[in-house]
């Protein structure tokens, strides 16, 4: 996987494996997810087992095996931790912009593949943006790949619109582009772990290190948050329906029929990007797993 990032003052670009390791101590009972359903963003509570049934719906490539707290909260941070990680960003914008839930998701209609094929055409884009802007490539003071210059930020953003082409009508691509960009330039281990302490339903203590940040992601979430309230007439499918995930919601209804149940709108909605290749983790109340591409 290729990973972009600011060293020194200078664009960076390495080839090679990602690692991540959380330390996770406590009970993650759920977490809030943001999705889209009928062209509006919105903000759900998913229970530990419906939430690892949408992330091995995300991430196929899993080896994660069981359905255990600390497997969910790791997969958790592999579906939002993006930055610089082109791939990673795609498939988050994807599945939280470019798909529908209930009609795309939990139904399986997507595919993945083309997602490949745009991460290569992003990172020849850094790489060209590099040759042709020099000097300009970053702004004063750079620190992060958030600092890409305009103009280098413009080349990427041209490349991601020429390989979506006719995939995607107009509107939904321009969506899709500014999600995939807050993933790809803001998702760092910080953004992660406020968006943890924001979404996560618990009470626990989670640590994050990788390979990706020289620093370390500590929080403990000690009080219990209720589950999201909801609003009247709207409706969303719980988990996605495949025969290997957990039941979504109520066990006793067809596997036909995804389970559904009404959602709310946060009321100051935050919403942007992140395939996670093969992870393989060890938990117990500790989990680590890797990533590799």
């Amino acid at each position: 996987m290729m990973h972009h990032r600011v060293e020194d003052g200078q664009l960076v670009s390495h080839f090679g494996e990602v690692f991540n390791m959380i330390a996770h101590n406590g009970d993650m009972d759920g977490v809030h997810l943001e999705f889209t359903v009928d062209g509006q963003k919105v903000r759900q509570y998913f229970s530990q087992l419906e939430a690892r049934a949408v992330f091995t719906t995300a991430m196929p490539a899993t080896t994660s095996q069981g359905n255990s707290d600390s497997r969910s909260v790791a997969e958790w941070v592999d579906f939002v931790y993006t930055q610089g990680l082109a791939y990673k960003s795609l498939r988050y914008a994807y599945f939280t912009t470019a798909l529908d839930f209930n009609r795309d998701v939990c139904q399986g209609r997507f595919d993945l593949y083309r997602l490949y094929g745009w991460a290569e055409d992003i990172d020849l884009a850094v790489s060209k943006a590099r040759a042709e802007l020099g000097d300009r490539l970053l702004k004063p003071d750079a620190r992060s790949i958030d600092d890409l210059s305009d103009a280098a930020k413009q080349k990427i953003r041209e490349a991601l619109r020429g390989s979506i082409g006719a995939d995607m009508i107009e509107a939904a691509a321009e969506r899709y582009i500014a999600a995939f960009e807050t993933a790809f330039y803001k998702h760092n281990l910080a953004w992660v772990m406020r968006r943890a302490s924001r979404d996560m339903v618990g009470e626990f203590a989670l640590m994050v290190c990788t390979t990706l940040e020289p620093r370390l992601g500590v929080f403990s979430l000690t009080q219990l948050f209720p589950s999201a309230t909801t609003a009247p007439g709207a409706k969303f499918s719980a988990a996605p329906n495949r025969k290997a995930s957990p039941p979504p919601c109520n066990a006793a209804m067809p596997t036909t029929t995804p389970c559904r149940f009404t959602w709310r709108t946060a009321s100051t909605p935050r919403w942007n990007t992140a395939p996670s290749p093969d992870r393989t983790p060890f938990a117990s109340t500790t989990a680590r797993w890797r990533t590799t591409t």
